[in-house]
């Protein structure tokens, strides 16, 4: 390709720091790089698309995006990064996408391997992680967050398997029960996918209970909460009174 720069023309007057219908603070950048363009359209940005970018890149032309709807204007032009920069920590834009949601499991045992048994079913049903975030509580236990595509999500819910999540010591919300084998107001031992949870307290009973969705809510004053391997368990309670 011979040209020097080829000019877009598109319903906006250039790249924005980020969607500014969203931020109205956003601002119009003068200039950007291939790399960064990239990386915005790669993550949701619509003003270019990234084949687009990629061709020209390719080829070294500079892109001006400029506005259908005026006459005059600068626009953003969009070249090779100079050398300069190269080395300058800047982030020149933000990137929006809608399409994402966010599961959180809380309450996770900080153990090896305790990434792979969550994401491994939803790899398993063709669910694509976009991002991953995990935090490590003083408990040792840590909060594990991914993002998947929204239409995605109700099967990732169904595949994240086992999950807890303690509030305030008050309330216990767990996922993945496959049965509850013992209760009484001071224990409360249950089958899960991941082992035999059990949980001791006082005044604790079951608030809610899906055996359908194997989600069960103990509420009253929890003081510990430990797993047991009981890989050969007999049928608990609600199995021989629904089974």
């Amino acid at each position: 390709m011979k040209a020097d720069r080829c000019d877009i023309y598109t319903d906006v007057d250039g790249v924005y720091t980020t969607d500014p219908r969203i931020v109205p603070e956003a601002r119009r950048l003068l200039t950007v790089s291939f790399e960064e363009m990239l990386e915005m359209a790669s993550l949701g940005s619509k003003v270019l698309q990234i084949r687009s970018v990629e061709f020209a890149g390719k080829y070294k032309v500079k892109l001006r995006v400029l506005s259908s709807f005026q006459d005059e204007g600068e626009g953003t032009l969009i070249t090779v990064e100079e050398d300069k920069n190269m080395e300058q920590p800047i982030i020149s834009g933000i990137a929006f996408n809608r399409d994402e949601a966010k599961l959180t499991i809380r309450g996770v045992p900080d153990i090896p391997g305790v990434a792979f048994k969550i994401l491994g079913p939803i790899s398993a049903a063709n669910i694509e992680v976009d991002m991953i975030v995990q935090n490590v509580a003083h408990d040792n236990t840590t909060d594990f967050t991914f993002t998947v595509h929204r239409n995605d999500y109700n099967n990732a819910m169904s595949q994240a398997g086992h999950r807890l999540e303690l509030i305030g010591r008050e309330r216990l919300t767990v996922s993945g029960v496959e049965d509850v084998e013992r209760f009484d107001e001071g224990c409360i031992v249950m089958a899960t996918c991941e082992g035999t949870l059990i949980v001791t307290g006082e005044d604790l009973h079951i608030g809610k209970l899906s055996l359908e969705g194997g989600e069960l809510y103990v509420d009253g004053r929890i003081t510990s909460i430990s797993y047991e391997d009981t890989p050969n368990r007999q049928g608990g309670f609600f199995s021989r009174l629904f089974g």
